[in-house]
């Protein structure tokens, strides 16, 4: 059964935040996600062309808007939006940043709905410059990437740079050694930016003098790690 009245709510909190073809793309989703009746019914509740919700779907199923296994996923609750286009994550993004009911809604979304973009931007919002601008914001994106149904749509490279912050915390300079195998072949610009905080070689001990990472500093790894990102992230 469609739930028309939560469909209604989603549009409403979001609707203010996003552009023409964001809403269009929003409203397909919400279609797609509804199965069969869904165009009429997210139509009705939106005000939307049944024929922009097509045009919509169109564009979602374009190869280059989807995302491979994150059209449908089985079982009940939320079903899963498809969202690669690059806008209309920057609409939930910019929602989120906010407060009151669109900023639920948005969070809502990056923590269910999204694939792993959701959690991408949840990290973005909880560790880059955004979280000193934002501190609301940080901390529920901060509490949002440590459950465990976020945690399950990591990317490979978010991983990494979710592990070698973990490392950090621990202090271990072999914490952070052992997952630097797994940065070169996978870690991104997250992770890209975690290494580099690495790169300080003092700061421990008495009066701060003493090296926190020597076992990555003497043997090169920490370097090595850092040209290979930043060699793939570039040819990107």
């Amino acid at each position: 059964m469609i739930d028309l009245a939560l469909i209604r709510e989603r549009f409403q909190a979001l609707s203010p935040h996003l552009d023409e073809r964001a809403r269009r793309l929003f409203a397909a989703t919400e279609a797609a996600a509804a199965g069969h009746g869904g165009i009429a019914a997210v139509s009705r509740v939106t005000g939307i062309a049944a024929s922009t919700i097509g045009r919509g779907l169109k564009e979602l199923a374009a190869p280059t808007r989807l995302e491979a296994g994150r059209v449908r996923r089985s079982g009940g609750g939320r079903k899963p939006l498809v969202a690669t286009d690059p806008k209309l994550l920057e609409d939930v993004r910019n929602a989120a940043l906010g407060a009151g009911p669109a900023a639920d809604e948005a969070f809502a979304l990056l923590e269910t709905s999204l694939g792993s973009a959701g959690p991408d931007i949840l990290y973005d919002l909880a560790y880059t410059t955004l979280a000193s601008q934002y501190p609301a914001a940080a901390k529920r994106a901060s509490r949002a990437l440590g459950t465990a149904d976020v945690r399950s749509r990591f990317n490979a490279g978010l991983q990494v740079a979710m592990d070698l912050r973990s490392a950090s915390g621990s202090g271990s300079c072999d914490k952070v050694k052992a997952i630097l195998p797994r940065a070169t072949d996978a870690g991104g610009t997250r992770a890209l930016a975690v290494l580099k905080s690495f790169q300080v070689n003092r700061g421990c001990g008495f009066l701060g003098t003493r090296d926190c990472w020597p076992c990555i500093h003497k043997d090169g790894s920490l370097a090595r790690t850092i040209d290979a990102v930043e060699d793939r992230v570039g040819k990107r």
